[in-house]
């Protein structure tokens, strides 16, 4: 038997699965980066991770990393050799161990991790995931920690879709609505609002780069037009559309021309996917996580007996998914963090 915890999450936001293999975070000891996707609350390091050895991930979020080019990718990303693209469900050999990545329906491209060490013991990192998924089979497992008890939701996501299907063209006939979301949320309020071809649609550039990736892997993209073209200034001054914005890439100044909407994981209510904050300003909770019934379901599903809850990315939250998996599942579970010199 392993030690009581082959997995450690540490203070830098770095799950280590042990083997040498780390996650979504930079760790010196561990000669393996998994990337599970491209948000930035998984990032941190990963300049650093580029010099230090080899970094895999599923192709999709290899087409977007590449397509960000950023100060943390850079524009050599694509011509490294220790960056690499693996298939879903294969094998990376990798010291005393094997690595699989499998999809995990959170975005294009994201991945639960399972390592299975030479003795036969599987460490697995659920990444952030959507639900339904298929959940891997796993010994032990790290948990991401965006769910909570207070996180359950009793709306569907097609009945969130709706709403804000519904909301959006009540506005667009007054002016210009904005909505700024992550990058998964940003594609499927485009698929959806694009599907009736009503109003034209505005992106950004960063939104138009990471749109051509969803495309080249087979997902629709509607009819739009990039920010600052010749046409897309003259959709503005006819003063209807839709203004998809990558989060933290809009301005105080656009905010004051809008109705603004904001696509979040998680509302405040149970029971309402939408809610006014003051006139114009809305957040619709159209969510590509999983709530908090919905983890319990996954975490079920692994077979996990020891799962440790990733306290790094949503603190406070750890602690009560700790405490509610012990009692509803009857397993071992933590939410401690190491320091990443220890």
């Amino acid at each position: 038997m392993p030690p009581l915890w082959n997995a450690a999450v540490y203070d830098n936001q770095a799950i280590v699965l042990g083997s040498g293999v780390c996650c979504d975070g930079f760790h010196r000891r561990s000669r393996t980066r998994v990337q599970t996707h491209v948000h930035s609350d998984h990032m941190l390091g990963f300049a650093t991770s580029k010099g230090h050895g080899d970094i895999i991930c599923l192709p999709g979020t290899y087409d977007l990393l590449i397509a960000k080019n950023d100060s943390v990718t850079g524009p050599d990303l694509p011509f490294r050799s220790n960056f690499k693209a693996v298939e879903s469900g294969s094998y990376v050999e990798v010291e005393d161990a094997k690595i699989q990545l499998t999809r995990s329906d959170h975005m294009l491209g994201s991945a639960q991790v399972l390592v299975e060490h030479s003795d036969g013991y599987r460490t697995g990192y659920s990444g952030d995931f959507g639900w339904p998924t298929q959940p891997m089979e796993v010994d032990e497992l790290v948990l991401d920690g965006t769910s909570s008890p207070a996180t359950v939701r009793n709306y569907s996501r097609e009945e969130a879709e709706a709403s804000l299907l519904e909301l959006a063209h009540e506005k667009v006939v007054i002016g210009p609505v904005l909505i700024w979301a992550d990058i998964e949320s940003i594609y499927r309020g485009l698929a959806l609002l694009g599907s009736e071809n009503r109003w034209p649609i505005l992106i950004d550039d960063r939104a138009a780069a990471y749109a051509e990736v969803y495309a080249r892997h087979g997902l629709h993209i509607p009819p739009h037009v990039v920010v600052g073209t010749a046409e897309g200034l003259e959709i503005q001054n006819e003063g209807r559309y839709f203004h998809f914005k990558i989060k933290s890439s809009h301005s105080e100044e656009e905010l004051t021309h809008s109705t603004k909407i904001n696509l979040i994981p998680f509302r405040g209510s149970r029971d309402e996917p939408v809610f006014e904050y003051y006139e114009n300003y809305f957040e619709v909770g159209i969510s590509n996580h999983a709530d908090f019934e919905q983890t319990v379901e996954y975490v079920s599903g692994t077979g996990a007996q020891r799962v440790l809850v990733d306290n790094t990315r949503s603190p406070g939250r750890a602690m009560e998914v700790a405490h509610a998996l012990q009692e509803r599942l009857g397993i071992i579970a933590s939410y401690e963090t190491l320091r990443e010199d220890s």
